[in-house]
């Protein structure tokens, strides 16, 4: 295996490192994760630095060939249990990405953060109710990420794990866990070789083409009414399609395709290690973000 190729899967283990320091974060109550100068950090007693790239391979594969390359991974007994009753244990129904950081495909086994999280969460769980209680099992079913919050409210699935930012909007629609990140930026990264600055004018009548249906969008169109008090043109906030995920905007940009995108400050960080033509710019359209799971009806009030 090349290096470039080394690049892409070894963040996959610190996955999954990461994920176990998270989930015992979550189960005990403990703060974790934090923002430390311009990076992301887990607090120092966790001896865990993640500015590492969490990745995977690309992929064109369509929704429903990702669902049957996951059923096909997995024990087919958690099919079965999904559609008659479940006796034995209680099934945790996971709405996810598909992107190269949260959940992929590889060699025909997921992969990715959100995934490692949720499945050390699974296997916390059960270790702490031991076998004389009630065994949770979690079935992963990939959906858009502009979609994540709406199905879970409409009751299809039982937590959203995308890296949800919590906002007013989506917490008037879900639940939403303990967070597993927090102080999170939101920043402006570039092309190498931009002079950006820390200014938001920089951002006054450019383009910046970002994540359907995320905060980022609702602090874009937040800044365009300061800019426009102060007598600037507003940015042209453009959705990308919902196939578009963060990891493939900061490839546009690292090919000069694009100017500039809006990328949560760790997620930059994580692929800055693989990405060498992009700059993690002092420039942030927001800060002090809380990233957790959104919860269903039925688990908003246990978590």
């Amino acid at each position: 295996m090349n290096g470039r190729w080394r690049a892409w899967f070894k963040p996959v283990l610190v996955g999954v490192a990461l994920a176990g320091i998270i989930v015992a974060g979550m189960l005990t109550g403990t703060d974790v994760a934090h923002r430390e100068g311009s990076g992301l950090r887990l607090k120092p007693e966790m001896g865990i630095d993640v500015a590492e790239p969490l990745a995977g391979p690309a992929t064109t594969d369509n929704l429903a060939d990702i669902v049957r390359t996951i059923i096909a991974a997995q024990d087919e007994a958690l099919v079965t249990d999904a559609t008659v009753a479940n006796r034995e244990g209680r099934l945790l129904t996971v709405l996810i990405p598909y992107d190269r950081t949260r959940f992929f495909i590889h060699k025909g086994e997921p992969r990715g953060f959100e995934y490692e999280l949720v499945r050390q969460f699974e296997r916390s769980y059960n270790e702490r109710v031991g076998s004389s209680g009630e065994q949770l099992q979690a079935i992963f079913v990939p959906v858009p990420f502009n979609q994540l919050v709406d199905l879970l409210a409409s009751g299809t699935g039982d937590i959203a794990a995308g890296g949800l930012t919590i906002t007013d909007e989506r917490a008037r629609k879900v639940g939403f866990s303990k967070p597993y990140l927090t102080d999170v930026r939101e920043i402006v990264v570039a092309r190498k070789g931009e002079d950006v600055g820390d200014d938001p004018a920089w951002l006054s009548g450019r383009q910046i083409v970002t994540v359907r249906g995320s905060s980022y969008v609702t602090h874009l169109e937040q800044l365009n009414e300061t800019l426009i008090a102060r007598g600037l043109a507003p940015v042209d906030v453009v959705e990308a399609p919902s196939a578009i995920m963060s990891e493939d905007l900061l490839e546009l940009v690292n090919a000069g395709t694009l100017e500039a995108t809006i990328v949560d400050e760790h997620i930059a960080r994580l692929w800055s290690g693989v990405l060498d033509d992009i700059q993690l710019t002092d420039l942030a359209i927001a800060g002090g973000n809380n990233i957790a799971w959104a919860l269903g009806a039925s688990l908003s009030e246990r978590m």
